[in-house]
């Protein structure tokens, strides 16, 4: 925000600007680059959104798209642009060879912008986002600008695609697969799914679709639930308040993060990411984008029941919101047999929010029932599993239980996850750990 608001701000920036009657303007080439024509996400987003711009300014020059690839352009490349834009596409020509233009109308946005001003002689660089043999001669924060951008364009598109009548039925919660033979597959799917099927949502694939139904489908759809990929694109159709959950892993978090911020922000969707493992031996580390490729999505039992939590405060809400006032309210009153028959009496919402289990468990504790008091907050580990204090939490219930195995098994766990904090709880409860460490 600061470069953006230098570089506004500064008196002597100058933008190119055409200054030849607009009956002259109207008739130029209509250049856009076409990075990408195989990948839903890259076509939709950096291409076919331009046609927007070409329509609100009632151009009728011819539009070139510029291809570095020699083949012709898809079917798909074709059909998006028929299908969303079905009075300009007698004027699209494709060019994959080196051309040169004295004028020529060129879609601008906010990349293009910090491109343009940065200094061109300045050498590519790598930055934070990318590191080995891929250097980008941009701003370090580049990226970024990316997935925060509402251009005009996107903007525009979405609004053109809405407007058009549609025939698509109406499906409230959607759960989004891929195909057999695609790459990166989910294991657990089939029982994600079966799960799902009790909650009122329909599998579908995207791929049985034109790109004008997989926007349609969005227009109608409450929640919808996929492994990360490009069919998230369509998030820019979806309406507003629409809530669509990514399922991810760290490698989606390392590299892929934000990639549709900017489809979301357009539509007023809310976009949540819920990760889970890799379905990848990772004991060398974390898998590599450009050696391994996008590898697949492991949805241990813990997971589905995390996201099973999730969305059922959801679809929900108001059963959950109900629920956690009156564990508010029965904490406020000491009752603890009272949160724990209201937290058993209705388990749905137990991993939705790691807050609930974690009152089931200091209630245990205060009933005496150290055993349960550790099952939950491992629950709450599960939901949160960033919160050091749960560790220190399973150990000391599991101690107190009796379960020395488990509660040095947990210690390393802890050690693991947080070496200093585990070295001062260690250091604090010396006496009490004595006795694990002749396990």
């Amino acid at each position: 925000m600061a470069q953006l608001t230098e570089a506004i701000s500064r008196p002597n920036a100058v933008i190119p600007t055409a200054q030849q009657p607009r009956e002259m303007l109207e008739k130029l080439p209509f250049v856009i680059e076409m990075k990408n024509a195989t990948n839903f996400y890259h076509f939709t987003s950096e291409t076919l959104i331009y046609f927007s711009l070409y329509r609100k300014f009632a151009l009728t020059g011819p539009i070139h798209i510029i291809t570095a690839d020699p083949k012709p352009p898809s079917a798909f490349v074709v059909e998006s642009i028929r299908l969303f834009y079905p009075e300009l596409l007698d004027r699209v020509s494709f060019r994959n060879k080196e051309i040169a233009y004295n004028r020529a109308i060129i879609p601008f946005n906010l990349q293009h912008y910090f491109s343009h001003l940065r200094d061109l002689a300045s050498p590519p660089r790598e930055t934070k986002f990318v590191s080995g043999d891929y250097p980008e001669p941009q701003y370090e924060n580049m990226k970024a600008i990316a997935w925060s951008a509402r251009d005009e364009a996107l903007y525009l598109h979405r609004v053109g695609a809405v407007e058009i009548p549609s025939e698509t039925p109406i499906r409230k919660r959607i759960y989004v697969g891929r195909k057999s033979g695609k790459s990166r597959n989910i294991v657990g799917e089939d029982e994600l799914i079966a799960r799902l099927e009790t909650l009122g949502f329909k599998t579908l694939y995207f791929e049985d679709y034109t790109p004008l139904e997989q926007a349609q489908i969005m227009q109608g759809v409450d929640i919808m639930i996929s492994g990360h990929g490009a069919g998230f694109t369509n998030m820019l159709y979806a309406k507003k308040g629409a809530t669509l959950i990514e399922i991810s892993h760290l490698q989606t978090a390392r590299h892929r993060f934000g990639d549709f911020h900017m489809h979301a922000g357009v539509s007023g969707a809310r976009h949540i990411h819920f990760f889970a493992d890799h379905d990848f031996d990772t004991t060398d580390g974390l898998p590599n984008m450009h050696k391994d490729g996008h590898v697949g999505i492991y949805l241990s039992e813990n997971a589905l029941d995390r996201l099973e939590g999730l969305i059922m405060s959801l679809i929900q809400r108001g059963a959950f919101l109900k629920q956690k006032l009156a564990i508010d309210a029965l904490e406020a009153a000491g009752d603890y047999a009272g949160i724990i028959a209201t937290i058993e009496g209705d388990p749905r919402f137990l991993y939705a929010y790691s807050d609930v289990a974690v009152c089931a468990a200091q209630a245990y504790e205060k009933l005496g029932n150290p055993q349960q008091a550790a099952r939950h907050y491992r629950i709450a580990q599960f939901v949160s599993p960033f919160r050091s204090k749960l560790f220190r939490n399973v150990v000391l219930s599991l101690i107190a239980a009796g379960d020395h195995v488990g509660a040095k098994a947990e210690m390393k766990r802890f050690r693991a996850f947080a070496p200093g904090i585990s070295r001062n709880f260690e250091s604090e409860n010396a006496t009490l750990l004595a006795a694990l460490s002749d396990l």
